[in-house]
């Protein structure tokens, strides 16, 4: 008997040892470039693949120290990526994981509304796979194979004798404590009684992030301080590489929740105080950045048409007010809305119908009007000229917003030949932007507007050689909140 347990604890031991236990695997320091280059190499990804800068990786995932670190992401157009990480300690690649899902849902939640086929692939081609400090992740169609090279690197690892082997100090922590700085659904922290009352008797009641009262719809919001962070470095990194040179403006929109909800859900919405949110972010931006805040004068034009009911997006009437706002502090005169030509493209249902599926949203459509630039601009050039605003008259109902730019482009070059001082301006976008570019369009000879989500482009490279005078971003705070779009926005001037 007693040579009976014996053995069986020489087993055990040998057991741990080998690794036999926890996947088969020792626990090892992995060669990351090893493994990355496994991937890239071996992996079908629907994109080519590009690393994405090791500074640049914390904005898209909020990782605990990890050493070395790989990322690569495909084009703007296509979920793929993924990234090697090697961790000091198992808590922290724990730590890491949760970050990496967290990404991972996010990314999914991005794509939703621009390329839902994307999301598809994230929700259901995605690889996890933490073993011990080393964690891999990747978002491919090709998953099976990716699964089977990681599995295998992990194995020749493992067997390789001369590896480090290290020993296993974490501890697993169930449940985490919320940051009080990623959930602040606080009251309007102003007085709401000073702008146009906005009165209902419908209630209130929600379908996943949106709020449905009456027949208009409203976008839940999250303020998150350490994606807030992440959004204004990229902000103030590209105010400090282009001073002397380029004034840098930031203009973020409020969605329709923080300013065109009815006066008596204000304070009762599951959503972050937008009013506060927006003072907290532009408090992070540097002496360099012009912020244009932009939420008074929305909000003193609150009972206007400013935001569609049934999209996440504001309206050409409620990007004017911003315009506005961004002309009084660049100190010109904006031009008024009467002396532009105005066109209706007729009904419009967006983003919140199909999300919601709400009958009411369906059977009260938007509408869709435009304002024009005054003078005759173009995008393309003078030999092929488009329209800044297209007509889409006879579109489907639910692309009509593409009628602003031809809809979400890399990038879209506007000239305007009655300014012949050769001043150029960069527009960095998400599609809020789409609809207030043409009012920008009157007082440059061109506009370059680069949305980040597709572009390849460096942002400081292309100002610096256009020369742009001015460089302005704008997104809307809902983007604030995303880690893998302010990551990509990090990437598009950092990068």
């Amino acid at each position: 008997m007693r040579r009976f347990f014996l053995t069986v604890l020489i087993f055990a031991v040998v057991f741990v040892f080998c690794g036999c236990g926890g996947g088969g695997y020792p626990e090892i320091k992995i060669d990351a470039a090893k493994m990355a280059n496994a991937i890239i190499n071996g992996v079908d990804f629907e994109s080519n693949m590009q690393q994405i800068n090791k500074d640049s990786i914390s904005a898209f995932i909020d990782l605990p120290g990890a050493d070395p670190a790989y990322m690569f992401m495909g084009a703007g157009e296509k979920a793929d990526s993924f990234g090697v990480f090697v961790f000091d300690s198992e808590s922290d690649s724990k730590d890491g994981e949760k970050a990496v899902k967290e990404y991972l849902k996010d990314l999914g939640d991005s794509f939703s509304r621009y390329i839902p086929e994307e999301t598809d692939k994230v929700e259901n081609h995605s690889l996890v796979i933490r073993k011990g400090r080393n964690l891999v992740f990747a978002v491919t169609a090709d998953d099976e194979n990716a699964e089977e090279i990681i599995e295998g690197v992990f194995q020749e690892e493992a067997d390789d004798p001369t590896k480090e082997i290290l020993s296993d100090d974490g501890e697993d922590e169930e449940g985490e404590e919320e940051d009080s700085t990623e959930a602040q659904e606080t009251s309007q922290s102003f007085d709401i009684s000073a702008y146009p009352p906005i009165d209902t008797s419908d209630k209130m009641t929600y379908s996943g992030y949106i709020a449905l009262v009456g027949n208009s719809a409203y976008e839940l919001y999250t303020y998150v301080d350490s994606t807030a962070q992440n959004y204004a470095d990229a902000i103030n990194y590209t105010a400090d590489q282009l001073e002397g040179q380029s004034t840098v403006y930031d203009l973020i929109v409020p969605l329709s929740s923080g300013v065109t909800l009815p006066d008596k859900y204000f304070g009762e919405i599951q959503s972050s105080d937008q009013y506060s949110a927006l003072q907290e972010l532009y408090a992070k931006m540097n002496e360099k950045v012009v912020p244009v805040n932009i939420y008074d004068n929305m909000m003193k034009h609150r009972n206007e048409y400013i935001y569609f009911r049934t999209d996440h997006h504001w309206t050409s009437l409620g990007a004017y007010y911003g315009y506005e706002k961004w002309c009084e502090l660049k100190d010109i005169l904006p031009i008024s809305l009467d002396r532009r030509e105005h066109q209706s493209y007729g009904n419009f249902v967006g983003t919140f119908y199909y999300d919601t599926e709400a009958d009411v949203l369906k059977k009260n459509p938007d509408t869709i009007d435009a304002y024009f630039p005054m003078n005759d601009v173009y995008v393309g050039s003078a030999d092929s000229k488009e329209e800044v605003i297209f007509d889409y008259s006879d579109a489907a109902d639910y692309i009509k917003y593409n009628a602003f730019l031809g809809g979400d482009k890399a990038l879209s070059v506007i000239t305007n030949d009655s300014v012949t001082d050769g001043s150029v301006c960069i527009v960095v976008k998400e599609s809020f932007g789409n609809c207030f570019v043409p009012y920008l369009a009157d007082h440059y000879n061109k506009v370059y507007v680069y949305d980040y989500r597709y572009s390849d482009e460096n942002i400081i490279e292309a100002a610096r050689s256009l020369n742009a005078k001015d460089v302005i971003f704008v997104n809307n705070i809902g983007m604030t909140r995303s880690t893998y779009l302010v990551g990509r926005l990090n990437e598009a001037v950092k990068g």
